[in-house]
């Protein structure tokens, strides 16, 4: 599970999953998708309802000790506000890693994947790596092992981030060696939390959404509670943990998953 310390104001739960034991008070990270894809509550797993463009989590699915097949689509983010993803068609691999540092392989072709003989409820950083990786970034998110529901993984085009980091006031590119990540700040109703500011030391950039465009001059997030932390140092596949901060309108600390020439997308549920 990604690792997550305590904040006041952070509950963290898996985007689509149910509750961590034992760590009430932890920010959700769930990876990104449609509203349509996402669980209403927190704990569902996607960036929405459930986690990270991710999937589901918690209680069923599975009983400790089994394995499960985990299956769902794969969806692509052509805009740069993460609301309108299409259906990804082509090929490509799967790969997904336990904290404890298990792996496990899957594919996926016409929209959607199979990853097998999973543990159940294994929390694990799952990988989309496309055949062609000329148009995609191999992109991470969070998900709780499940076979109870469809769950979605994402892609991030490389193209919408280099149009993000186009608009800056100086101009940048995504450098070849390090990774990109993108954040939405949502409260407990899934609603764009306003007025947080975010810290990652290992972040080149920190650029906030700034009603419709973007900016590194901004200091918290917009009514759409996006940002995106470029060019960050990371190590190669299986990555390493990068450290967030939060403060302002939601508070508290945790890490994410990355690894150079990857993205990673998830969504933090705040209160």
């Amino acid at each position: 599970m990604a690792r997550v310390r305590r904040g006041a104001a952070l509950l963290l739960l898996i985007a689509g999953a149910g509750g961590c034991s034992g760590e009430p008070d932890r920010p959700p990270i769930r990876p990104a998708c449609s509203a349509d894809d996402c669980l209403p509550a927190p704990g569902s797993g996607v960036p929405g309802a459930g986690g990270a463009p991710g999937g589901g989590g918690g209680s069923g699915g599975g009983v400790e000790g089994e394995e499960v097949t985990v299956t769902g689509a794969i969806l692509q983010y052509t805009e740069d506000q993460f609301l309108q993803p299409t259906t990804f068609t082509g090929p490509g691999e799967l790969e997904a890693f336990e904290t404890s540092g298990a792996r496990f392989a899957g594919t996926f072709a016409d929209g959607t994947f199979t990853l097998p003989e999973v543990p159940a409820g294994a929390s694990l950083w799952l990988l989309a790596r496309p055949s062609s990786a000329a148009l995609h970034f191999p992109t991470w998110t969070f998900l709780e092992a499940r076979d109870d529901i469809q769950v979605t993984a994402p892609l991030l085009q490389r193209a919408v981030v280099e149009e993000i980091m186009s608009t800056l006031t100086v101009p940048g590119v995504p450098l070849q060696g390090t990774a990109q990540v993108v954040l939405r700040v949502l409260n407990a109703n899934q609603t764009p939390v306003e007025g947080v500011t975010v810290a990652a030391p290992a972040a080149q950039l920190i650029i906030y959404g700034a009603q419709g465009t973007w900016s590194e001059t901004e200091v918290s997030t917009d009514t759409t509670g996006l940002v995106v932390l470029g060019n960050v140092a990371a190590s190669p596949v299986p990555g390493n943990e990068l450290d967030v901060i939060l403060s302002g309108a939601g508070s508290g600390s945790f890490a994410l998953r990355v690894a150079n020439d990857t993205a990673t997308f998830v969504h933090i549920i705040v209160r």
